[in-house]
């Protein structure tokens, strides 16, 4: 009996705490959103009228290191599957060695995709200073 008066209680307070925060900060809620609007127009008005148009090299560097961390994380991704295989192959031969081809092929996949990703900085870097002078990129 003691457990379930307690129980009640406990619900009881909790019920009453969210009813109290949620009422008290709707007010708040409502007037810090229209601070964030305003906030968020100024700063898009900042942006809007002070960004330069992107040079064809910070865009196609932009999509290139995109594209490159998206397979990244794709192969990575590949090699935890792999490894998931190699613990559940429960000493399975066939398993483990379909496990262990996609481990390997992931790490080869990786490394070539470091190696894209280092090259293709290394020439759009390359290509900015050669092109626009300057050696950002």
């Amino acid at each position: 009996m003691k457990n379930y008066i307690y129980k009640i209680s406990l619900w009881a307070f909790a019920f009453w705490f969210l009813l109290n925060l949620t009422a008290g900060n709707l007010a708040n809620a409502q007037s810090l959103e229209k601070q964030i609007t305003a906030n968020l127009n100024v700063v898009g008005e900042v942006g809007y009228v002070t960004q330069k148009p992107a040079n064809l090299q910070t865009v196609a560097g932009n999509i290139l290191n995109v594209a490159l961390g998206l397979m990244g994380i794709i192969f990575t991704i590949y090699l935890i599957y792999g490894g998931y295989l190699w613990i559940i192959a429960a000493g399975n031969k066939e398993e483990i060695d379909k496990a262990k081809k996609i481990i390997t092929n992931s790490i080869i996949a990786v490394i070539i995709i470091f190696a894209a990703f280092a090259i293709s900085n290394f020439v759009f870097t390359s290509l900015g200073s050669a092109i626009f002078g300057s050696t950002s990129g």
